[in-house]
């Protein structure tokens, strides 16, 4: 073959190849939707390929090849775009890349991507443009759709009740809806890369790290629990929170949190929790009052019948006369000890009950604690004596004087020794010490006697207590006595303590009172002695006549016979029917009555009785109430009723007698 046959040959083997590849070029073009363009930056034609003509929605061949021809099919807002991005391409500054809208000659609107790249001279001067054009329309019009339904998504997030965060593994805020910002009082600056760790309370900080670590590690993994975060003002609010991991989401990429604010319903948790332990420990505190009672009132039964056994029992063998003269002297004595232990048992009953209800008076005057205390040992001294006790009193030659009740008083030291006295086996020793320290006066009582144990102590001055409740108990009383001393000290200002060292180590109690500020230390009359058993002087009620009402027949027997003792005339009735019957007849001198009885009471006859006498216009007959009712108001209503003395029982004969002496003018001076 010769050298022009090769050179043919080879010319349409160089044909035949270009015809392939513009074959597979256009093939190409039209599978991907792409057309092809060129422009001539220096005439200003445009050459476009069919493809890039169908693109356009023309009709291969009918482009006019002007670029303002094709500037006329892109849409009037994406125009000046376009033009940009090509101006930066002619100046080297970037690469064409320019998205933008056509409109079709029939009025559809589609979406296009144009890429290009420019060819210059040798010079560097542009000369052409040439590029591909992508129908896009397909992949904007997704894009479209999955903003619209991002906008709806956060918009649904943002309008929702539930608070919702987006955190990275390591617990840093990504994203945080309004609900979390108004939740936790934080703007979006201020929320936006906080560490959710941080908003903890320090109680549950351990608990979250656990979890975030399990979350982390574990695709899918969710957790649901009920933590405590730190709100912007510095108070913490509970919150119910469940975490998902979603790290491995692309459209996520972190661990999404649901927060839901439950304070409200863990304070109605908690007040329901205090509910139950209050009402639990109310329960247990009316069981125990309840067993209190129980053992109590068991405790009275026992001290009111023990000596109420020995004084009927006395009584019956004084009645039957069979007696020697020495058996009734101690059958008297016997019986006479016993009332007043049921007297005195009585009256701690009604100083508790006086306490309780507020109703305890005390009169607040000068009084000398020398006096006060010399009064009680003499008081318990015989008790002392019949267990060979030695008292032993320690007192410096300062006169210690304090403002209070000067009975009360001594009814604390009475009650101090009294126990001391029952604690401390025969033979035993009892000191008793006043002094002053700073601006307090001590009463301090110390015994050798049985003690207190350590267990004991704490309850020792709480009512109706004893550290031995059981039959086998080898002491009477009530568990009274230290819980009258306490509250009686309290009403005067001080304090009261005990210490022992155990059980057989005797015990101390300390009486500390407030002493008194002397405003005329020169004045002796400041000074008043304490309260004692003085003995009754007789009193003379010779032919004062008395009449006596009560429905008892024993007491009224007992008060006639007290009286009549004295020389006055008695008469008695058992009701107040009676009583009135004898009034229309007789006018005695002293009337004593009862308040307590059937029928009517006394204070019926007393308002009668003075409405009788108002409406006669004669004399008012002196008169008392003799009555069991012996609290504060009792004796008000007495006196408001007409009464001029209240007496309460029981009472001392020579006390009864004085009063009577009183009303009649025989004594002026009494006091009730």
């Amino acid at each position: 073959m010769s050298s022009s046959d090769r050179r043919v040959e080879a010319e349409i083997e160089r044909v035949s190849g270009l015809h392939v590849n513009e074959t597979r070029l256009r093939l190409a073009l039209n599978t991907a939707n792409m057309g092809t363009w060129e422009r001539d930056l220096i005439t200003g034609e445009d050459i476009w390929s069919p493809q890039e003509e169908a693109l356009f929605g023309l009709t291969p061949g009918s482009f006019t090849t002007t670029h303002q021809a094709f500037l006329k099919l892109v849409h009037p807002d994406d125009r000046k775009v376009l033009e940009e991005a090509a101006r930066l391409a002619i100046e080297g500054k970037q690469a064409y890349r320019s998205e933008f809208r056509i409109v079709f000659p029939d009025g559809r609107v589609r979406w296009m991507s144009g890429a290009g790249d420019v060819l210059r001279d040798a010079t560097g001067r542009p000369t052409h443009m040439v590029g591909v054009t992508m129908d896009i329309t397909e992949r904007k019009l997704a894009e479209q759709r999955l903003a619209a339904q991002e906008r709806r998504f956060r918009a649904l997030i943002e309008k929702s009740f539930d608070a919702v965060a987006i955190v990275s593994a390591d617990g840093v805020v990504q994203y945080a809806t309004p609900s979390v910002l108004n939740l936790l009082g934080f703007s979006p600056q201020e929320f936006i890369g906080v560490d959710v760790l941080g908003l903890t309370h320090p109680d549950d900080r351990e608990r979250v790290s656990l979890v975030f670590a399990r979350l982390a590690s574990e695709p899918g993994a969710s957790s649901m629990a009920e933590y405590r975060y730190r709100h912007k003002n510095g108070s913490y609010i509970w919150i119910e929170r469940m975490a998902s991991n979603l790290l491995a989401d692309p459209d996520v990429q972190g661990i999404v949190i649901n927060f839901r604010d439950i304070s409200e319903r863990k304070r109605v948790e908690n007040e329901r929790l205090r509910l139950l332990a209050a009402e639990k420990e109310a329960r247990q505190a009316a069981e125990d009052a309840d067993r209190t009672k129980d053992a109590f009132l068991a405790t009275v039964s026992h001290e009111l019948r023990t000596p109420l056994t020995a004084i009927l029992g006395w009584a019956q063998l004084l009645r039957t006369g069979a007696c020697s003269v020495g058996e009734v002297d101690r059958g008297l004595i016997t019986i006479e000890r016993n009332a007043r232990s049921m007297s005195q048992l009585v009256e701690d009953v009604l100083d508790v009950s006086r306490i309780i209800t507020g109703k305890l008076r005390l009169r607040s005057e000068p009084v000398e604690l020398r006096a006060v205390v010399d009064a009680a040992v003499d008081a318990v001294r015989p008790a002392a004596q019949a267990k060979s006790i030695q008292i032993v009193l320690h007192a410096g030659q300062d006169a210690l004087s304090v403002s209070g009740d000067a009975g009360r008083l001594q009814q604390i030291v009475w009650n101090l020794l009294t126990n001391a006295i029952k604690f401390t086996p025969d033979r035993g020793h009892i000191e008793v010490s006043l002094e002053a320290r700073e601006s307090h006066a001590r009463i301090i009582v110390s015994d050798d006697g049985e003690g207190i144990t350590p267990e004991f102590l704490p309850h020792l001055f709480e009512r109706f207590t004893q550290a031995d409740n059981s039959s086998r108990r080898s002491h009477s009383g009530l568990g009274l006595g230290l819980a009258i001393v306490q509250q009686l000290v309290e009403l005067h200002g001080g304090t009261v303590t005990a210490r022992s060292l155990g059980s057989g180590m005797g015990a101390t109690f300390v009486v500390e009172l407030p002493l008194r500020i002397e405003t005329n230390p020169a004045n002796p009359a400041a000074k008043t002695t304490a309260v004692g058993s003085s003995s009754h002087q007789d009193h003379h009620l010779q032919d004062v006549e008395v009449l006596v009402v009560d429905d008892e027949p024993d007491t009224r027997d007992f008060i006639c016979k007290v009286l009549s003792d004295c020389g006055a005339r008695v008469a008695s009735v058992g009701s107040a029917a009676d009583a009135l019957s004898f009034l229309d007849h007789s006018t005695p001198a002293v009337l004593l009555t009862d308040i307590a009885m059937a029928g009517q009471d006394g204070y019926d006859l007393i308002r009668k009785l003075r409405g009788l006498e108002k409406a006669r216009g004669s004399r008012a007959i002196p008169a008392a109430a003799v009555t069991a009712f012996a609290r504060p108001e009792d004796r008000a209503k007495s006196l408001e009723a007409g009464f001029q003395i209240h007496i309460a029982k029981p009472f001392d004969p020579g006390e009864l007698v004085a009063v009577v002496a009183r009303l009649a003018g025989k004594s002026a001076t009494v006091q009730t």
